[in-house]
């Protein structure tokens, strides 16, 4: 029966070459005891197969029809002798998909519309798309800045408190929350609670002191009555600094994205300082001195802060919207650096 149906699918196809000549014929042909017809219509070619008798002349009814049109498939309909009937479609090329055991015929169970789009779906080029899965906080878990005090917040060349450039501050938020305002989850807010260490190096010739809890600073060079306990007589120190603690609470609206494969976030907002443990020190004599643990500075502070993240890495921007100490020292406090997230 294999035989039987390939001849007949090769016989189409040879058929149609002369249907498109305008040649119209009908053809039949015995083989194996199985008489194949070929009739040309309008509505294409019409293959039927009859079982013959044992004299070999006699056709019984047919058990096998089809038709082959320009759209390049037949639809067959297979009657067996004592069996049910099913319905079974034949592709050109031939393209098996499953085999019965007990007969010899090949079963193709895509229909072409199906077939045609796949071939449609392969040709074309699938561009990628990666959705954002969570919305997390971008804060990063440690850091380390540089760190500098200014007079005024918009004006980074006044500076009153002359310092070193290897000021800095080192710190870490641990604790982030974030909540979603979109089903996209590319904007919220996020908050997080943090703690930071911080470094103010002055020049050799300039220290923090106080007068009965008042912040000032001391400048060898300007011969002030004011000289702090431990300095008298000198006209420099080897090294001058002033160390605080703090904890930080970040309040930002945030926005996220995807670029690639790699998840992107900038944040913006205020957040709020707790300032503590503040202390000035000075190096001298081979030792480190406490100028004074006595300032009256101002704990508590607002800060703006601005972070933007490229997967675990983060790059963000602080400065104080509130002074410092609130005296006669103007001291805003500035940090830049870089974090990574965990």
């Amino acid at each position: 029966m294999k035989k039987i149906i390939l001849l007949t699918t090769f016989l189409a196809l040879f058929s149609t070459l002369f249907s498109q000549e305008q040649i119209k014929a009908d053809t039949s042909f015995i083989v194996n005891n199985n008489k194949i017809q070929v009739i040309d219509s309008s509505k294409g070619l019409k293959i039927k197969v009859y079982k013959m008798t044992d004299d070999g002349y006699t056709p019984i009814n047919p058990y096998y029809e089809g038709r082959y049109d320009k759209s390049c498939y037949i639809t067959e309909e297979i009657n067996y002798v004592n069996k049910n009937s099913q319905n079974v479609t034949i592709k050109v090329p031939l393209i098996p998909t499953n085999t019965f055991s007990e007969s010899d015929i090949i079963v193709f169970e895509k229909e072409l519309e199906d077939y045609a789009k796949d071939l449609e779906d392969n040709a074309k080029k699938i561009e990628k798309k990666y959705k954002i899965s969570s919305y997390y906080a971008n804060y990063p878990n440690i850091y380390y800045a540089y760190s500098q005090i200014y007079d005024n917040p918009w004006d980074f060349a006044a500076q009153s408190i002359s310092q070193r450039p290897i000021s800095f501050e080192w710190g870490s938020y641990l604790f982030s929350t974030a909540m979603c305002f979109n089903k996209s989850r590319t904007l919220g807010l996020t908050a997080a609670i943090g703690f930071s260490n911080t470094y103010n190096y002055l020049n050799n010739k300039t220290v923090i002191a106080s007068n009965n809890g008042t912040p000032y600073v001391y400048n060898f060079d300007d011969n002030s009555e004011l000289i702090p306990n431990g300095l008298e007589n000198r006209a420099f120190v080897d090294k001058s600094f002033m160390r605080y603690w703090s904890v930080r609470i970040p309040v930002s609206v945030q926005i996220q994205w995807r670029l690639g494969y790699n998840k992107m976030a900038l944040s913006v907002g205020p957040e709020l300082e707790w300032r503590f443990a503040m202390r000035s020190f000075a190096r001298y004599d081979g030792s480190k001195h406490i100028i004074t643990k006595d300032l009256n500075y101002r704990p508590l502070g607002v800060n703006a802060l601005v972070c933007i993240s490229y997967d675990d890495v983060v790059i963000f921007g602080r400065m104080a919207l509130t002074e410092m100490f609130g005296h006669n020292i103007k001291a805003i406090p500035f940090n830049i650096g870089l974090g990574f997230n965990l």
